[in-house]
């Protein structure tokens, strides 16, 4: 006897009145075909669940869709943030059991379950090299998206000493590999998070975006992955330009434990810092010279339980949370780490010195923290655990936000007033 689909319900965007339908489409990705529109409100069967085919997501979190069969008999596919699921058992496509209506984007599915076969991926859009002197529209960023399972072990790949390695840290599994320079070219498969890759050649984005695209070997063919979603290792790296130079500190978190979920955009109030996800609990490791931990703070808002302002009943980015230390001034649980010009690599400190920072010690935050390892006024060993992982503050899903700034006083202990510094992490750290 065949079992009862579980059944959503369409909710669009409750703080949207004025939409009151949702888009359906013919696959698991908004680069497939709309097919028609549902109202807000209407029920209808799970038939099938996928993550967004293009590794679309918000906060570090892929979007799942929904493969949906409408009251009418209408079949078509939804994104989760649209959709509540009603109470009863969603096992059959990766979701818990639920007793209460609940928001299906709050919930982490297990992607391994498949109610029903998969569905044909879009065909690849394939467009050819610019000419000389023209300029394409820029493409969306590049997208990652899960393929593998968590802890499978990845291949790696052999690289010639002194040659130039990619360590793949883009996405929470797995990122693309396109045909092409630009994410106009189709993608010809996935590799997974951690994977080893050597690096071929460097090219410019063929629509002119602003990140260079790098060459990397297949099985049967060769590809290409853009230079941020990618750890570079190797000398030739450097000879290359991928590496402004070797002495960098290494991310804060081990590889391939981590991956890159979103970078700097300059001044406040824009994306002040690096946002690398990891689990809950990933070991967060201070400079491989130590330091001393400036400021060690506890939001007081931010519980076990309740850690951030969504379990709260707050909006993400809500005003109030900035001002309120409560949350951390939206930081959460954090430690800043001063860096005095001594422990700083060499390249950092000409960096430091063309910047009209001559001397400038490099002051680092690590916000949205589960926990704190080490308090105020201590003094690290080199690469000493100084807190974990966690999704505390003004967050979405769990991350460490890596924050840089620089003073000539090094007796600083006000970040506010160390506003006025504010660097790319890059000055200082490896992705």
């Amino acid at each position: 006897m065949p079992t009862t689909p579980s059944q959503a319900i369409i909710r669009g965007l409750p703080d949207r009145p004025d939409i009151t339908e949702i888009n359906i489409r013919s696959g698991p990705g908004t680069g497939y075909a709309l097919l028609f529109k549902a109202p807000v409100g209407l029920s209808a069967a799970i038939l099938d669940a996928l993550p967004d085919d293009a590794g679309n997501g918000f906060q570090g979190k892929v979007y799942q869709w929904l493969k949906l069969r409408l009251p009418d008999g209408s079949e078509g596919w939804a994104r989760d943030d649209l959709l509540d699921l009603a109470p009863g058992d969603h096992t059959a496509c990766g979701y818990p059991v639920l007793g209460v209506r609940t928001f299906a984007f709050s919930l982490v599915r297990d992607t391994s379950k498949r109610p029903t076969p998969p569905v044909e991926p879009a065909a690849p859009l394939w467009i050819p090299a610019q000419p000389a002197g023209s300029v394409a529209p820029a493409g969306p960023a590049e997208p990652v998206e899960p393929t593998t399972a968590p802890g499978e072990p990845p291949p790696t790949a052999e690289v010639p000493a002194g040659g130039c390695v990619g360590v793949v840290i883009g996405g929470r599994e797995s990122i693309n590999v396109r045909s092409g320079p630009s994410t106009r070219y189709g993608i010809v498969t996935t590799v997974p998070r951690g994977t080893r890759l050597e690096i071929l050649d460097l090219r410019p984005d063929e629509t002119g975006g602003p990140l260079r695209w790098v060459q990397v070997p297949l099985p049967e063919r060769q590809g290409w992955v853009r230079e941020d979603l990618l750890s570079f290792q190797g000398a030739d790296c450097a000879t290359a330009g991928l590496l402004p130079a070797a002495d960098l500190y290494p991310a804060p978190l081990a590889l391939p434990n981590y991956w890159w979920v979103r970078g700097y955009e300059g001044a406040l109030p824009a994306h002040n810092g690096w946002d690398l996800g990891a689990q809950i609990g990933e070991p967060v490791l201070a400079g491989p010279h130590g330091g001393r931990v400036i400021i060690a703070f506890n939001a007081s808002n931010a519980t076990p339980e309740k850690p951030n302002v969504r379990d709260h009943g707050l909006k993400v980015g809500d005003p109030r949370v900035f001002s309120d230390p409560g949350w951390g001034f939206g930081y959460g649980h954090y430690i800043v780490v001063r860096y005095t010009h001594d422990l700083l690599p060499a390249h950092t400190r000409s960096a430091l010195a063309a910047a009209g920072l001559p001397g400038a010690a490099i002051f680092v935050m690590y916000a949205h923290l589960r926990d704190r390892a080490v308090a105020q006024g201590a003094v690290l060993s080199p690469g000493q655990i100084i807190g974990t992982c966690g999704n505390s503050g003004n967050s979405e899903a769990p991350h460490v936000h890596l924050e840089i700034r620089a003073s000539t006083n090094v007796n600083e202990t006000s970040w506010a007033r160390l506003s006025r510094g504010l660097l790319d992490p890059g000055i200082l750290f490896k992705r």
